[in-house]
């Protein structure tokens, strides 16, 4: 066979859903032809496929060296950099592509995608709407309409748009989509039967049961929670995912012995003979303290679903209290190869470096990277607590719920449900205006470094990716904790109790340093008073958590995420 004849067998594969295979022949041919560019391209896909970005990354560059750039390899880029959530450099890479060619249909396509995908859903709206003029109005095109006009709150409109799509595209993720409407409408019982139209065996059913349970956790309603989950375990063709949603559940919602009926009828369906089951069995020795059989587990959970990154971490995380430092960092490098810009995985290494004794002030530079802005009001206000009392009648009309999401670290008040960043309120508004000087200086203060995991994004340009307001009840805190999806992490002060003025036990203060880690004993190392108007910035991959406080007043923040644009 010529080398023409291997490439086309291995992209067969990579057409067909091989991807492990097409893998395999890519590095066969590349220790044969390790500069050959079409080798280089069809193997950065396939790495791609199986999630390692990095090596996907590395391919492409050495594909494009000295190579007159095309739309499809724009496209290419543009996917590698969207996996790897470099949000800007995949949107100047499908614009380029476009540029090129502006009736490739799949990069118009991929951009759309992108635009949802990273919360600009105001853009996606925008974008949707003018390739729905060149290519008509497709099913494809109603799909990303109704999720960027949800995370929008257009939930009647998303909903008319849902409707409209035919019933055979995509049916278990469009009837997932309207059970999230549902569930943002406040249309709970329509919710719940919507979401008892995907077939058990699909594996959009844990996500769409997690959705209710969670509202009626929110709501306070244990008999409905309770009544969903039964319903959920006892069909015939649930997937193991399904028995691991009901148990974290119920544990959440203090319901420990239903939970572990649930794992144990679980246990007794699936045995150890799938990765979701094995995984569950293991976060169970984890919590109760059994380390080293947690690890075990996990690496069997590991060697069910190979380079799985949710049970990676998981087993990663087990490591550190178990002391198996080697292994946690071996699995953090590979896990990095497959996200590059996930901060947990930081934070697991921070948690590593501090656990041996290492060097880990390189990620918590304390001094440098934690900063405290004391914000002035808008013009039209004549101090920065008329403008808050403002703001908090404003962010109590979105705390409908009764009690705390029971996916979030939240442990005692409530959690607004939409991307605050994208509501069209003017006193909204206004607060993310303020915001820009503060992130700015703060960019600015930190610098860039291409060496630094947080420095190396700095582009001196940011987008907000997600916002949401806290209301902490009296005994209420935040569980220690970091945000993944996120690069620059804030808290900003609406309203605070009286009782965080006691310096000598700081309630109410935000900490950092103490890992969110079972059987982790290390003291969090930097203290800030919350005060009304403040706002404290610091990098997603940072522990954070809130010490309980007492008294009768709530405690009420606007936090936010911020990446690189």
């Amino acid at each position: 066979m010529t080398l023409r004849d291997d490439i086309q067998t291995a992209y067969e594969k990579y057409k067909n859903k091989a991807y492990i295979e097409a893998e395999i022949d890519i590095r066969n041919l590349l220790a044969k032809h390790p500069a050959e560019h079409d080798v280089l391209r069809l193997g950065a896909l396939t790495a791609l496929a199986i999630n390692q970005v990095v090596t996907a990354q590395t391919r492409m560059s050495q594909a494009c060296a000295n190579r007159e750039m095309n739309a499809e390899m724009y496209n290419s880029w543009g996917n590698i950099y969207k996996a790897s959530e470099e949000w800007g450099q995949a949107e100047n890479a499908y614009e380029k592509a476009m540029e090129l060619d502006p009736g490739f249909v799949p990069v118009r396509h991929n951009l759309i995608d992108l635009l949802v995908l990273s919360g600009q859903a105001d853009r996606a709206v925008a974008e949707i709407d003018r390739q729905a003029k060149a290519e008509e109005m497709n099913d494809f095109l109603r799909e990303a309409k109704v999720m960027a006009l949800k995370d929008l709150g257009e939930y009647e409109q998303a909903w008319d748009i849902a409707m409209a799509i035919n019933s055979g595209y995509r049916t278990d993720k469009i009837i997932f989509l309207k059970t999230q409407l549902l569930f943002y409408a406040g249309r709970y019982e329509e919710m719940r039967e919507m979401a008892s139209l995907i077939p058990s065996g699909s594996n959009f059913a844990a996500r769409a049961v997690a959705l209710v349970v969670n509202a009626y956790g929110m709501k306070n309603d244990q008999t409905a929670l309770k009544a969903v989950i039964r319903e959920a375990v006892d069909k015939d063709d649930t997937l193991p995912e399904m028995f691991a949603v009901a148990r974290q559940s119920l544990n959440r919602a203090g319901l420990d012995s239903l939970a572990d009926k649930v794992f144990q009828k679980g246990q007794s369906k699936f045995g150890r003979g799938t990765s979701v089951s094995v995984n569950e069995e293991a976060n169970v020795l984890l919590r109760s303290g059994d380390y080293t059989g947690a690890v075990n587990l996990y690496q069997q959970a590991l060697s069910l679903n190979p380079g799985n990154l949710d049970v990676m971490l998981n087993y990663a995380n087990a490591c550190i209290p178990a002391k198996a430092y080697d292994r946690c960092q071996s699995l953090l490098h590979s896990a990095l190869q497959q996200a590059p810009n996930n901060q947990f995985i930081l934070a697991l290494a921070a948690t590593l470096y501090r656990a041996r004794g290492g060097d880990y002030q390189q990620l918590y530079d304390y001094p440098k990277f934690v900063q405290s802005y004391d914000l002035s009001p808008p013009e039209d206000y004549a101090s920065i607590e008329d403008f808050n009392a403002a703001l908090k009648i404003r962010l109590d009309e979105y705390h409908t719920f009764q009690s705390a999401p029971l996916n979030q670290t939240l442990r005692g008040g409530t959690q607004t449900n939409i991307n605050l960043a994208l509501v069209d309120d003017p006193i909204i508004r206004q607060f993310f205006m303020m915001l820009d000087g503060p992130i700015k200086s703060y960019m600015k203060h930190i610098g860039h470094d291409a060496s630094h995991p947080f420095l190396r994004r700095n582009t001196g340009r940011y987008r907000f990716n997600g916002a949401w307001s806290v209301k902490l009840s009296p005994n209420g805190h935040h569980v220690n904790h970091v945000h993944p999806k996120g690069w620059i992490s804030s808290s900003y002060y609406v309203d605070v109790p009286k009782v965080v003025d006691d310096a000598s036990e700081k309630q109410g203060w935000i900490k950092f340093g103490e890992p969110g880690i079972e059987g982790v004993n290390l003291p969090a190392e930097k203290f800030i008073k919350p005060e009304g108007g403040r706002l404290v910035l610091f990098p997603s991959y940072m522990w954070h958590g809130t010490i309980p406080f007492s008294g009768e007043n709530s405690r009420l923040t606007l936090p936010f995420d911020v990446v690189p644009a």
